[in-house]
């Protein structure tokens, strides 16, 4: 649970730190390095992400889930 609070709250909370993260290489950029809270963000949210592709974790919301069996 926490990590859905997490993916819902994350954003906002980096976009308040940096307004416009578009313009960042990545997430070694200054702007993150420069700020504690929008880096911490990402990196718990890049992390979660990962988690999800590497565990598939989508295939529990598709339509044919083993669980709706």
């Amino acid at each position: 649970m926490m990590s859905a609070l997490h993916m819902t709250t994350a954003p906002p909370a980096i976009l308040r730190e940096v307004p416009d993260p578009k313009v960042a290489a990545d997430r070694y950029d200054p702007i993150f390095t420069a700020n504690e809270t929008a880096r911490v963000q990402l990196k718990i949210t890049i992390s979660l992400l990962n988690m999800w592709a590497r565990r598939d974790l989508g295939r529990l919301l598709r339509a044919d889930a083993p669980w709706r069996r």
